[in-house]
This record gives structure tokens, sequence and C-alpha cells, in this order.
């Protein structure tokens, strides 16, 4: 029996192993602020929430301000109403007089300001009434001056709840009008009808006199009319910006994933995507295993919750609908920018890494190669640790990876000047992180952010500029970058480079291999096999391209790292066993060629088609206790996984140490055809894995003679000149050659 209330025993242990989280910086506060004195009026359907005269509203905002709420969403309630809401866009009405009181005593508390008639109407509609009509382009003009009004007044983001058409458009050109042009519009593109406002309108004193809201918020049943509302609203931005020259470019939305989505409606088009994929249900059910446990689908319109599925084949069959989200999410949008753009405009994204404290490896819920095909230009954000710890690992991994996405160039659209706490780069190091970027392919570097915030989550991420935005050391080193690139920045953007070396990169065998762990008792996972090749590449001063399992690709490079390829098709391990009968230099590791694309096992020999390049086979594994793996002359502990490899034409390059399973291999190099193939079966020391490859490959020597800390970056810019890079990642000096 499983006890699964073990872990519901007490508090403590389920908020230990709870799932969902949402933190205080996530959160705004309402607050409602009455005209008068002494007022701390409760609000009957919101308990615990009151409206405060000014005069009292010290009370709930030392309580906000103490709380680490990010910050607070105004209301005002005026003494006087009236048909056309004058008080709405009074300089002195009760909302810019509470706004001024907190920006001076609240300073750390970041405000938005509620933009809607209906507190200050005196038949509480959202807009200018005639008869029982509600005029829409009459409206604007009033939205605009409020807006105005309280951004004046000291309004961080103004917040227009209206739903108006147009009004957007109509605040933003207002705004900028009278020099409000940092002024956020926090739109609500898309508002459904819903019976969760009424507390709010007790609170705010602005229910109806007539009739409903219904013309103005959506039916909460039409999801389409949403997106066109949504798709509306960009097409209004870009009407706006087209056109100035110096916008160069547009970024579709911010880190976009799938995160989870799992509603119903997503789940009735993966059982539609799933219609078209599997026509017939029979094999649908055959594929996926489905007859084992009672799993069995009979009826597409009884299709179970995927959320409780324990057939990990679907499980991950539904990821990859959630990555296909994701990137037909992006073409929409791309569309609708497609409009719109002058043809010297480009559409990118700032795509992130699976995060390991900073960017670390392959993204899993986006497949970044598929999204990025309506994009012109890859971007990506890269964070990595400073000070001691920064090595450039991360720079040329993630980097790698957002070259491969196109196949190009890329734009690093975030990384840290200072970041977090420990982010902080001594003196010199903000200049080789940049210089780093550049030649590694970037044609941008953008920092998160250009001065520090003042409030809400993000106040202790550091930008160039600290919280009192003065020049500062950080500033001195951008503007020594700047110079440098105004100097010699042609001759530095797009550099190109044909890297020999290539390491795959999958998006199932990500999923894969979180479906079914390496070591449940550890953290490692795909990006943790994708790193070890990578970060060892990179220490022997190798360059190397990231690219996606696509056989199309194979024949450009000479050497191919396949890291724990767990999920492949038939087509990808034939035209692996190709490249190497073709020439090629392929290392393989464990855990590759496992199943095929819908993580169903393979019923025959492991690892299944490449064995004949690699010349093993295997039919046991297990978690290794105290074994030791030992390559010219370097030994490490094995760990999180470890084959029973027996060698059929293979040789043994290291056979495991110890007293049972040493008669098994942990490093194999094979012949076969005109090239040669290399096995890892297990996950061994960085220093081992070295010297296994130099071994294979052979010692990369380069004119420099150059070795890690120090590192050698190179390409060909758009004169045709070859551009050579010399990076001292240590914290002394390097003497390396002398340039006459």
């Amino acid at each position: 029996m499983r006890r699964f209330r073990r872990l519901r025993a007490g508090e403590q242990i389920r908020s230990l192993v709870r799932e969902t989280r949402i933190d205080k910086g996530d959160l705004i506060y309402p607050i409602f602020i009455a005209e008068g004195e002494n007022i701390k009026k409760p609000v009957d359907s919101m308990p615990n929430v009151y409206q405060y005269s000014l005069d009292r509203a010290d009370e709930i905002l030392k309580e906000i301000e103490n709380s680490g709420i990010a910050g607070l969403l105004i209301f005002g309630i005026p003494k006087h109403k009236d048909e056309l809401a004058t008080s709405a866009y009074d300089d002195n009405g009760v909302t810019q007089n509470a706004i001024r009181y907190i920006k001076k005593n609240y300073p750390s508390l970041l405000i938005i300001a509620d933009v809607c008639l209906c507190e200050y109407t005196s038949h509480g509609h959202c807009g200018v009434v005639c008869g029982h009509e509600i005029l829409n382009d009459e409206t604007l003009p009033l939205l605009s001056k409020m807006a105005v009004s309280l951004a004046k007044a000291g309004a961080d983001i103004i917040a227009p709840s209206d739903m108006m058409d147009g009004r957007v458009s109509a605040i933003r050109n207002a705004l900028d009008e009278n020099g409000l042009i940092n002024t956020p519009i926090l739109s609500y593109s898309a508002k459904f009808a819903s019976g969760y406002y009424s507390p709010f309108r007790d609170a705010a004193e602005s229910a109806p006199e007539f009739g409903d809201r219904k013309s103005y918020q959506m039916d909460y049943a039409n999801g389409k009319e949403a997106l066109r509302e949504i798709a509306d609203d960009i097409e209004k931005l870009m009407e706006q910006v087209k056109d100035y020259d110096c916008v160069i470019g547009f970024q579709l939305d911010n880190e976009t994933k799938s995160y989870d989505t799992c509603s119903k409606y997503a789940q009735a088009k993966f059982v539609e995507y799933l219609k078209n994929e599997f026509p017939d249900i029979d094999e649908f059910n055959k594929e996926f295993g489905l007859d084992y446990w009672s799993n069995r689908v009979d009826d597409w319109d009884a299709f179970p919750d995927i959320r409780g599925t324990i057939n990990m084949s679907l499980d991950a069959e539904y990821k990859k609908f959630q990555r296909k989200l994701v990137t037909d999410f992006f073409a929409w949008q791309a569309d609708i920018v497609k409009k719109y753009k002058r043809d010297d405009q480009f559409i990118t994204h700032n795509f992130d890494f699976e995060w390991h404290d900073y960017s670390y490896g392959m993204q899993p819920e986006v497949n970044q190669y598929e999204a990025a095909k309506c994009m012109d230009i890859a971007g990506c954000d890269i964070y990595h640790p400073s000070q001691s710890s920064l090595s450039g690992r991360e720079i040329t991994a993630c980097g790698n990876i957002a070259r491969g996405i196109k196949g190009d160039n890329y734009l690093v659209l975030e990384t840290e000047a200072a970041g977090n706490h420990p982010w902080l780069p001594y003196p010199g190091q903000l200049r080789l992180q940049a210089i780093s970027h550049i030649a590694n392919g970037a044609c941008m570097v953008e920092y998160w952010h250009w001065h520090s915030i003042h409030n809400a989550i993000e106040s202790y991420w550091k930008g160039v500029l600290s919280h009192d935005l003065r020049p500062n050391r950080l500033y001195k080193e951008c503007s020594v970058i700047g110079n440098e690139l105004k100097k010699y920045g042609h001759r530095l953007v797009n550099l190109k480079k044909t890297n020999r070396f290539a390491v795959i990169a999958d998006n199932a065998s990500l999923t894969g291999l979180n479906e079914f762990k390496l070591n449940n008792e550890s953290d490692s996972n795909y990006n943790t096999v994708f790193r070890w090749l990578c970060d060892a590449l990179y220490l022997m001063n190798i360059e190397y391209d990231v690219i996606p399992a696509d056989p199309a690709l194979f024949a450009s490079y000479d050497n191919i790292l396949v890291p724990a390829l767990y999920s492949a098709t038939d087509e990808v391990l034939n035209a692996l066993n190709e490249f190497v009968a073709n020439g090629g230099n392929m290392v393989v590791t464990f855990k590759s060629a496992f199943s095929d694309e819908h993580l169903k096992i393979r019923h025959d020999v492991q690892p299944y088609i490449i064995n004949k390049s690699l010349g093993i086979q295997y039919d046991e594994f297990t978690l290794p206790d105290d074994v030791t793996v030992t390559c010219g002359g370097k030994s490490s502990k094995a760990r999180d996984w470890m084959e029973m490899v027996d060698c059929t034409t293979a040789t043994p390059v290291a056979m495991y140490e110890h007293k049972h399973w040493g008669v098994h291999a942990a490093i194999t190099q094979n012949s076969y055809g005109k090239g040669r193939a290399m096995y890892l079966a297990t996950l061994f020391g960085e220093d081992t894995l070295i010297e296994a490859l130099k071994l294979f490959f052979g010692e990369q020597k380069n004119e420099f003679d150059a070795s890690y800390p120090v590192v050698i970056k190179r390409g060909t810019n758009m004169q045709g000149e070859k551009i050579i890079y010399l990076l001292n990642y240590s914290d002394d000096g390097e003497r390396i050659v002398e340039l006459y």
C-alpha cells in the first residue's frame, strides 16, 4: 500500500511537499480610498476589506509595505459623482491626492491606478451614457484625461479596466502627448463578464443603476473573441510604433513557455491532435501501450483527464503537444506583426533555458527550433554565475543553443549587469562577458536592466545603474565596451563559424528522461548529460554547434556527440550509423536509442540500431554503488546510472572498477566503415571524460598553445577576415603570445 497520507500529516510537511507556490512578490493589493475624514468602512462582500479615508490609510499602507507584496491597485471613491465623471480627472481628486500621499510616504510601493469611470459616474457605468446606451467613442477622451491626471500624480502604471474599444490607443496617445512616455499601460486585453466583479463593485460603490456591463465585457464562453480582442491590441501597438526609425525590430512576448497549461480547452485540443495523428483508435492504444493497467481508451469523447495518467508515453506526448501550442502561439503573433513591420525590421523572441540557479540547458517547455521558424533571428536570455565562478560555460553552451535555433547569429536580449547578490562582477568581468557573447556569435548584448528598480519582486536584481541612478563602476565599464564596439563593431558583428564538432539536443529525449529519471535520488537529468559533454568540449578549447536530431545536418560535421538520445526514430538512428560509416566520429552516452518517439522501449538489442556502429550490446543496468572509472590516469566515481556493456566488435577503453561489475566496459571504442564511435556507459567525472575524449579525438592543439582558463573563439567577419578571440577566465594575467 502506498501511504500518501504520510505527507499530509501536518502543515509543516504539507508545506514542504507543496507543488505549486505563489510568492508574495507576485501579488498586488487592491486599496479603496474614500473621500472624507475618519472613514474605515467595511465592505460586506469582502471580509476584512475596508474603504479608508486618506487620514486613516496608514493603517493598511503600513501593512502592505511590510508584507512583501509587490504593490497596490488603487480605486478612488469620490463624494461627488456626475454623468461625466468629472471627479475622475480632477487633479485634486481623491485618487490623485492619495497617489501623491503614498508616493511621498511609502516610496517603495508600486502604484497601479485603475482607469475606469464607474466609481465616478452618477449612473455607475464605465462610460458616457445617452438614454440607456453607453457611448464608446465619446468616453475615450474622458478616460484619456483620467489616465494623464493619475500619471501626473505619480501612478507607476495605468490600468484601464473599462473595456471601451480603442481605449489603449487613446490613452497611450494622451500619455505621450503629455510627456508621460515612460508610463506603462496594464491592458486588460481580454476581460470576461463575471460575477466575481460584484464585490469590487460593492467596495468601489460602482454598481450600475440600470442594466449591466455585459455589452463591454466578453461572454466567458468566447475564447476566439478573446483572441480577436488581444490581436486588436497588438495591431494598435504596431500602428503606433512601426514607423519610428528607432524601432529596429519586434520581440514576441517574453520567455514564453507552456507553463504546464492543462485546461479543459487545451485537453480537448489534445484529443483533436491525437485523432489527426491516429485515425484508428486501436492503433493509438497499441502505440501507447494503453491496454496495460486498464488504461485503454475506447471512445475519443470519453478521453480521461491527462493529469491523472500513469502512462509516461501519453504524458510525454501531451508535453510535445504543449510545445506545439507555444509554436502556434508564436506563429499567431508573428502573422499579426508581419502585416505592419517594415522590410528592414526583424521579429525575434528571448528564449530562455532550463534554470539551475542560472541558465543551464535545453528548455523542456518549448521546441525552440520549431517555435523560431516564424522569426527572423533567434534571441535568448543568458544568466550565469560571476566573480570566481565565472567560467564562460553558460555563455558558450546557451549561446550555442541559441545559434543553432536558426543556424545563424543570435541576440542576447537579456543578461546580467549585476543581477542577484553573488553576481556582481569583478572589475573587468562585465567587459569579458560582453566580448564572450560576441565571440560566440551574438549580434546584440542587452542588460536586464538599465537601472535597479525600487519596488516589487526584483528590487534587488541590480541593473547597470544602482538604486541611486548615478554613474558607477559598471556604467563606466559599459562605456568602455560601447566605445570599443563603436570603433571595432563593424568588424565583429555577424561573426560566422564553421565548426567541425556538433552536439545533438533533443526535446523528446529531454522529456523522456524527465519521465524516467536517471536516479530518483538525484537531480541529474537530460541537461546534466548534455552539459557534461558540452562543458568537456569547452574546457578542451573545442568550439561546437548545438543541432537538433535532424539527419539532414549530420553530414556538415566531422564529429558528433550524442548525449542521452533516449527517444529516437529509426530514421535518426540509421542516419547516425551512416554518418560513422561515411567517416564521421561519434560519441554516444548511456540512455541512448532506448525508446521510440513515443517512449515505447524497443523489443531488440540495446542500444537499438546504433549498436552496429558502436559495436556493443547490453541488457542490464543499475545505479552505481562505489564503482570507479579510470581513463588516461584520471579516476572518478560512476554516478546516477550505469549499463553492463559487453563488446561485440568494440574495444574496451575502460572497465568498471568493481568486484562484480568489473567484467563490463564503462567506455568503448569501435571502428565502423570509414569512421569510429565511442560509447560512454555511465556518468563520471569531468577530468575522466576529458581524457576519454582526448584519446578518441586526439589532442586538440592550437597555435597559441593555450588551454583553459584561456578560451579561444574564432570566426569570419563580414569583410571575410579571420577573427580570433583569446578570453582569459582566470583571475590572473596570462601571457599567451607576442603580437607584432
